[in-house]
Formats: structure tokens, sequence, C-alpha cells
């Protein structure tokens, strides 16, 4: 039996006149967490325009308090944007894909095109010359915009690898790049993990236990396999997706923690 799916007209409406997928309070939950909160750069002049997501900052506060440590401490000419439009892939394209509708995911790539399109050109006219993808699910949608677009397209790993030089952090921990088994449905840009390794290999004192790629962590029975392999009570993610599986699944087993690479290059930084 095909199983189909409907898009939500209302989540489109959603996008279409507040940025992100969960309508006003979202998008004003949004503003007051990275500009009043953290004191993010919005709608300014820069080179990279950093691409934060509809949900994930509130979600990983502490990633984007080190992100922007991280900004000023390298003075990097970056803004955020007030108008972020979703990239679709969470409200329209992951379920299509789920339920392997080939024409709701046609339909659904095809609402992400236009919203990915309007972020584009709005990072353009604040004279941005490259676009920096923080959440996975961005990463993944905009890949296949790489070439048609004038403006460099990065995941975050990248501009920090570009700036930090070094650092120096005590610390044994477990490392999980991610299995990235969604992305390739969608595109078949690889996803960049060279930059993270590039950029932990840097730290000087840090002890790596890295995980089984092929390993995914939205898979139960992986998911445990995976967990179990840990030698540490800290890993270190690079993905948004995988940061939030896994600690989900960390946080019942007690004294484990979690982190995104930005809060370990930042540590590294103040030790």
């Amino acid at each position: 039996m095909k199983h189909t799916i409907k898009i939500d007209q209302e989540t489109v409406e959603n996008i279409r006149r507040y940025g992100v997928y969960t309508g006003l309070a979202g998008e004003e939950e949004r503003y007051k967490f990275l500009k009043e909160d953290i004191g993010f750069k919005m709608d300014e002049k820069a080179d990279y325009v950093i691409i934060a997501s509809c949900l994930q900052p509130s979600i990983m506060p502490n990633a984007f308090r080190a992100l922007k440590n991280l900004l000023d401490y390298f003075d990097v000419s970056y803004t955020l944007l007030i108008k972020e439009y979703c990239c679709g892939y969470m409200p329209f394209v992951l379920p299509a894909l789920m339920m392997r509708g080939e024409e709701e995911t046609k339909e659904a790539k095809a609402i992400a095109e236009e919203f990915i399109a309007k972020t584009i050109e709005n990072a353009r006219s604040f004279g941005a010359k490259s676009i920096v993808l923080f959440c996975a699910a961005c990463d993944i949608m905009y890949s296949n915009f790489k070439d048609s677009t004038d403006l460099e397209i990065i995941f975050y790993p990248e501009l920090i690898d570009r700036y930090f030089k070094g650092g120096r952090l005590d610390l044994s921990a477990d490392f999980y790049a991610g299995c990235y088994r969604a992305r390739r449905k969608v595109t078949p840009e690889p996803a960049d993990v060279d930059s993270s390794l590039q950029v932990l290999k840097r730290i000087e004192g840090l002890k790596l236990n890295r995980l089984n790629d092929n390993l995914c962590c939205a898979r139960p029975n992986q998911l445990d396999e995976l967990l179990g392999s840990m030698t540490t009570t800290t890993l270190i993610n690079i993905c948004s997706g995988c940061y939030n599986n896994t600690q989900s699944a960390l946080q019942k087993k007690g004294s484990y923690r979690t982190v995104m690479l930005p809060e370990v290059v930042w540590a590294s930084l103040r030790t």
C-alpha cells in the first residue's frame, strides 16, 4: 500500500510570513535568544552570513554562545539574518522521504528551493561572500545550491577551521561525526567532516575516541551500539541532529554530556 502525505499549507504560509515554520511565536523566540540574550550581530554588512536555523538556537544554547564567542575572538566579519527562511527539511522534505512519496518529495523540494532562494538573496543584500550553515538539515538542503549561486556555501566547521590556529584542553572525549544517510537521499554533495577533524587535531591535550560513522543515531538499535562503544563520558558532535539524538539518550545514562564543536574549541582557547 502506498502511503501519501499532504504538505500543510499553514506551515508553508508561516515560513513565508515569519521565516520559521513555527509561526510568529517561533520568530519572536528566535530573535530574542539570538539578538537580545546572546548579542549576535544581525542584518549588518558582512562577509559571512551565518544561518542559525529555525529551532537549533533554543535547543543548544551553549553551542550558540560558544559560536558567538569564537566569531568575536577571531574578529570574523559576520552577520545573522533577522528574516531567515526555513530550509524546508524538517517540516516537508523529511516526512516525504520517510513515507517514500515521490510526488510529495518533489513538491517538498520545490517549496524548499523557494525559501532557500529567498534567504540567499537576503544574504546577498548585506554584501555576503559566504553562507555558513550551522544546522545539519540546512547544510543538506543548501548543498544543492552550491553550483547555482556566486556565494560560497559552507558548513560551520570549515569557518572555524579557517581561523582556529590551535588551543589546549586536557580532555578525553568520544567523537561522532554522523552517518549522513538521510543526506544522501537529498544531495550527492558529501558532508564536510574533514574540517572538524582538522580543528580537533589542533587542540593539544585532547584525546579522541572516534565512534563508528556507519552507525545511525536515529535508529534505536544502532544508537545503543554507538553509545555502548563510548570510552569516556563526553561526546563531541558536529551534526545538530546527532546532538539532539545522542543528548536525549545519554541523559538517561547519568553523568554524561554531549557537546558541539564550538564548545570544545572555545574551551581550548580559555585554558
